[in-house]
């Protein structure tokens, strides 16, 4: 067994480096996620006495969940979206941009919609939305 062992790593590999632990990163749909490898020499070896073993550093970070109101809901046909911002977030113009691209109706209802975020009215559409934030778009209600 412990000639399996140094083969798969040697006393230099266990040694900590500068870089350590050794990071890869591992492309996916949404964003990088970073996945280290480590070794633990006091866990024990699993069943087919892997030394090595791989652990997710980070997850992807929750949706930004985007409320669609009145006219904006029927240009959308949904009443709610989830919009992948990465962990630092993303400035609010720049998303709404984007929501304007990929729902070309939504474009001129957004000039004139009153964007609040987690309740907070964002007047010209300053600021950032982070991750798990709430955006509500309310378009100009008419009627009696």
């Amino acid at each position: 067994m412990r000639e399996k062992l140094r083969a798969i790593a040697s006393p230099a590999e266990a040694m900590p480096s500068p870089a350590w632990p050794p990071v890869q990163t591992v492309n996916s749909d949404i964003m990088p996620v970073r996945v280290s490898v480590c070794i633990n020499r006091f866990a024990g070896y699993g069943s087919s006495g892997e030394f090595l073993t791989e652990r997710k550093e980070a997850s992807s970070p929750p949706p930004v969940q985007v409320l669609l109101f009145a006219t904006a809901r029927t240009a959308v046909g949904e009443r709610r979206l989830e919009w992948a911002v990465g962990i630092r977030g993303m400035p609010l113009a720049e998303l709404l941009g984007a929501l304007g691209a990929r729902h070309p109706a939504l474009r001129p209802i957004l000039r004139t919609s009153r964007v609040l975020v987690n309740g907070d009215v964002r007047p010209g559409a300053v600021g950032r939305v982070r991750p798990g934030d709430e955006l509500a778009i309310h378009p100009p209600y008419g009627g009696g």
